[in-house]
């Protein structure tokens, strides 16, 4: 009987196994491999099934013009869900966007088990070291859906509920459920009204270093994706990524309504600004202690051209923070506050007016102490909308002390 020897057993089954890794990788289709780990991989979730859908494609166009700005070390990934189809694609410097999946059932993109497979899918073919996020859609903010006006988070036409409207949105605290199943994010950036809201921020705080978003309506076709600002988005340049969206409106495009309320929300410094607002609210707001709100600055009061019902107070609740905190504190106190604020929102450029589609109100006050970023204040007239039971659910409401105020 002859021997073998063992280390030729060794190169002889690793040479089978080299071989057969080849071949099979050979067979796969191009949405089966898994592409070479890079630095970053921006993912753009675009949830277009709604009225929005032109808008996400002149996005689209913006970034195909701007690809050259994209380093070779990043990854551009966009999930667009249309009335029509569903895709992943992939935007490149030399082939620009190709379609990379198509999904053979339209994706419900506002469902949250929906949207985790979306993002696994792309994160497990788009390894990177790290990862940043765009999401483009309608929203309004942190409050749950109903059914009669709140987006919440996203907006899909495509699932008929039971009183037969088109109507599918996602809530924060299912957001924040799908965001906790994928890898941390450098940032989150929302490309959709009204998401710069502190709850929000401080429930996907520990998804994200960086939360970019306006607190505010933004216009329909969205964020000015030019190479200054793809290369900020590759490059998780959160200054850069705020500084560009200001500089985009109006000063690079043709856009007579003035700029765009924008900000950037540092996670990590959240805790110490809870810390630091919970010094005052139990006892601003002690035993249901109704303020008065003149002198605040509101993103939104109600729609325009329509009789000022509970489904339109819905919207009231989207007071600058800053600019409220200024109202309610003594000129100390809110100096000690504001080093806390500035500390977790140091990138909020200033911007005089704003223009909206629905709301009024767009002009600033004070632009000397506004922050652009929403905070909500109870009041009486949002029991009949069931906001001041909504805020209950955010992790917000303990730690800024509201659950020690009766509200």
């Amino acid at each position: 009987m002859i021997r073998t020897r063992p280390y030729i057993i060794i190169i002889y089954l690793t040479a089978v196994a080299l071989l057969t890794a080849c071949h099979h990788d050979d067979d796969l289709k191009p949405y089966e491999r898994v592409m070479p780990k890079v630095e970053r991989t921006v993912i753009f979730y675009m949830a277009g099934q709604n009225n929005l859908n032109y808008a996400l494609q002149v996005n689209i166009d913006s970034l195909v013009a701007a690809r050259e700005a994209i380093p070779e070390n990043c990854n551009v990934i966009v999930f667009r869900d249309s009335p029509d189809e569903s895709t992943i694609s992939q935007l490149t410097t030399k082939k620009g966007l190709t379609t990379w999946y198509q999904y053979p059932k339209n994706v419900n993109s506002c469902d949250s088990t929906a949207m985790l497979e979306v993002l696994r899918r792309i994160v497990r073919h788009f390894p990177a070291r790290h990862y940043g996020l765009v999401y483009g859609s309608h929203a309004t903010g942190w409050t749950p859906r109903n059914l009669v006006r709140r987006k919440t988070v996203g907006l899909d036409w495509g699932q008929i509920i039971a009183n037969g409207k088109l109507y599918m949105s996602m809530n924060l605290s299912e957001l924040r459920w799908t965001l906790e199943y994928l890898p941390h994010f450098d940032y989150i950036f929302f490309d959709a009204c009204f998401m710069q809201d502190i709850e929000i921020a401080y429930e996907l705080r520990r998804e994200t270093d960086w939360i970019i978003a306006s607190p505010a309506e933004i216009p329909a076709p969205g964020a000015p994706y030019d190479k200054r600002m793809l290369t900020a988005l590759c490059t998780a340049d959160a200054e850069g990524i705020v500084n560009s969206y200001h500089d985009g409106f109006p000063n690079r495009r043709n856009w007579p309504y003035g700029g765009v309320p924008i900000s950037a929300i540092r996670c990590d410094s959240l805790e110490v600004l809870a810390r630091a607002t919970r010094q005052y609210v139990p006892t601003l707001f002690a035993n249901r202690n109704e303020v008065s709100t003149y002198g605040f600055q509101p993103h939104c009061d109600y729609a325009r051209n329509v009789e000022r019902t509970p489904m339109y107070i819905d919207y009231t609740y989207h007071f600058d923070m800053k600019t409220t905190m200024y109202r309610l504190l003594s000129t100390d106190e809110f100096a000690t506050w504001e080093a806390a604020y500035e500390a977790a929102v140091p990138y909020h450029p200033s911007v005089t007016s704003w223009h909206a589609n629905a709301c009024i109100h767009t002009t600033i006050s004070d632009p000397a102490h506004y922050g652009a970023v929403a905070m909500f204040v109870p009041l009486g007239v949002y029991d009949q909308t069931g906001l001041n039971d909504s805020i209950h659910q955010t992790e917000w409401y303990k730690a800024a002390g509201w659950d020690e105020t009766g509200w």
